[in-house]
């Protein structure tokens, strides 16, 4: 009988005292799930700002192709009009030629005299027709190849220019990509470990709880 009002009273203490201790692991998870979802929150924003910047690296390449394309098709343009010139050069010739085969063809058909004045004749034809040609052709030819050179020169110097600067891009974002993808890496192990741990801790608590509901 001596041992009722003990037993009694410990009955009254303990059921607060394990409430309180619940209240305080239930404030503690949530406490933790709350800084669960803060942490989530920081990798997806860290993971979106990753994603816009390499949009932007991929945009800047795109352009720096462009750009390249555009030198290109100007190179290709001056080729072809390098190739006309030659052409024009070699029509030139052949003409030249075919009238030097008609000359010594007609020279077999007419007689010492009249092959003098034939001769004559043709020196003359043949030095006005050089005369004209050589001061038209020649000055043409001239502006055309001093503009050839021109644009060659400008083009040589355009496309050394773009692949350097293409060459030192392409190296900054390659060396971007690298710290993007290791940084990416170490966010997504840290929140790997994070959660390891989360999940330690939430289980510990379990557990811990099912022990005390058994006592």
């Amino acid at each position: 009988m001596a041992t009722s009002p003990m037993h009694g009273h410990s009955d009254y203490y303990g059921g607060p005292a394990q409430e309180g201790s619940s209240y305080s692991m239930d404030s503690s998870k949530n406490s933790t799930i709350a800084n669960e979802k803060k942490a989530r929150k920081a990798v997806e924003e860290d993971a979106a700002r990753l994603q816009n910047r390499v949009q932007t690296l991929q945009k800047e390449e795109q352009k720096a192709q462009k750009r390249l394309e555009e030198t290109r098709s100007k190179a290709h343009e001056i080729l072809e009009l390098r190739a006309q010139n030659e052409q024009r050069q070699l029509e030139r010739e052949q003409r030249h030629q075919q009238m030097q085969e008609q000359l010594a063809a007609q020279r077999q058909d007419f007689g010492s005299a009249k092959e003098k004045s034939f001769k004559r004749k043709v020196k003359v034809e043949k030095q006005s027709y050089l005369a004209k040609m050589t001061s038209a052709e020649q000055t043409k030819e001239e502006r055309v190849e001093n503009e050839q050179r021109l644009a060659e020169y400008k083009l040589t110097r355009r496309l050394s220019a773009l692949e350097k600067k293409d060459a030192v891009k392409k190296s900054m974002m390659q060396s971007q990509r690298k710290l993007d993808s290791y940084r990416m890496q170490k966010i997504q192990a840290t929140h790997a470990d994070y959660e390891h741990r989360l999940q330690e801790e939430v289980n510990a608590r379990l557990l811990k709880e099912q022990e005390l509901e058994q006592l």
